[in-house]
C-alpha cells in the first residue's frame, strides 16, 4: 500500500513526464531536423582497409576489413516508445548521415545499453548478430517484473525492445557478454561499464595493433578516431552522442 508521501512523489513524476511530452509534441514538432554535415559512401570502401564513419548520436558504421559492424542502430526521426502510427519521445537534432537503405548488409550490431535512443530498429538487420551485456538484459527483464509503482524506472526504454532481444536469443542471434571481451572480431573489443549510465553499459574499442602499416581510418570531422596507418599500439574509437543526436535531453 502506497504511503501519502510515495503517492505524492509518483504524481510529481507523472506531471513532469506529461510536461515533457507536451513540450516534445507541441514545441519540438515544429522544429525542422538539420541536415547531416557529411555523407559517407560505404559502397566505395575497400575491404582491405579499416574504415569508420560516424552516422549520428552514438551510431557508428565500421568496415573492419570486410566485416560490417554497426553500433547503437537508431536512425529514425524520433526515438522512444513506438506505437502503431507514431513514436512518443525526443526528436532528432540532425539527420543521420546514412539512411537504412544506404547501409551495407550488417554482420554485427554492438549495443552500448538498452535506452531507446541507443537500442532500436532491431528488425532492420535480419542477418546480424547482436552483442549486449548479459547484466543489461537481465536487469531490464527484472525491472519489467516489478510492481506498478516502480514502472517509472522504465521511462528510458521500450519494453518491446527488450522482448525483441529475448527473441534474438531464441533465434541464436544474440550474444550476452559477461564483462569485458576481447576480439569480438580480431581487433574489436567490448568493455563493461557496469552501474554507470545503466546497470550493464558497455563501450567499444577498435585496435590497430593487428597489422601495423596496412590499415587506414577515414574519419569525418568531429569523430575522434586516430589514423591507423603505421600505428602499432591500440587506438580506441569511443562512439559518443556528440552534438548530432536527439533533443529533449
Amino acid at each position: 500500500m502506497e504511503t501519502e508521501r510515495e503517492c505524492g512523489r509518483r504524481e510529481i513524476r507523472r506531471r513532469s513526464w506529461l510536461g515533457h511530452l507536451w513540450h516534445e509534441w507541441i514545441v519540438e514538432s515544429r522544429r525542422s531536423i538539420a541536415p547531416a554535415f557529411a555523407h559517407p559512401t560505404p559502397e566505395s570502401w575497400s575491404n582491405d582497409d579499416l574504415t569508420v564513419a560516424w552516422i549520428g548520436h552514438s551510431t557508428v558504421l565500421i568496415n573492419f576489413f570486410g566485416i560490417k559492424i554497426l553500433t547503437d542502430p537508431v536512425l529514425f526521426p524520433r526515438i522512444g516508445i513506438r506505437l502503431a502510427f507514431l513514436t512518443v519521445g525526443p526528436k532528432r537534432l540532425t539527420q543521420p548521415a546514412l539512411t537504412f537503405a544506404e547501409l551495407p548488409p550488417i554482420d554485427l550490431v554492438l549495443l552500448s545499453h538498452a535506452h531507446f535512443d541507443h537500442m532500436g530498429n532491431i528488425n532492420a538487420f535480419p542477418n546480424a548478430t547482436f552483442y549486449i551485456q548479459e547484466r543489461e538484459l537481465s536487469k531490464w527483464v527484472w525491472t519489467m517484473s516489478l510492481e506498478r509503482r516502480f514502472r517509472w524506472l522504465m521511462l528510458g526504454i521500450d519494453p518491446a525492445d527488450i522482448m525483441r532481444l529475448v527473441d534474438l536469443a531464441r533465434q541464436g542471434r544474440l550474444v550476452a557478454v559477461d564483462g569485458d571481451r576481447e576480439n569480438v572480431v580480431p581487433g574489436i573489443d567490448l568493455h563493461a561499464a557496469f552501474d554507470s549510465h545503466t546497470w550493464g553499459s558497455q563501450y567499444v574499442t577498435v585496435r590497430n595493433d593487428l597489422s601495423p602499416g596496412s590499415a587506414e581510418s577515414r574519419t569525418p570531422p568531429g569523430m575522434s578516431v586516430p589514423r591507423a596507418r603505421g600505428v602499432s599500439r591500440p587506438a580506441p574509437a569511443l562512439p559518443g552522442g556528440l552534438g548530432g543526436g536527439f533533443g529533449g535531453r
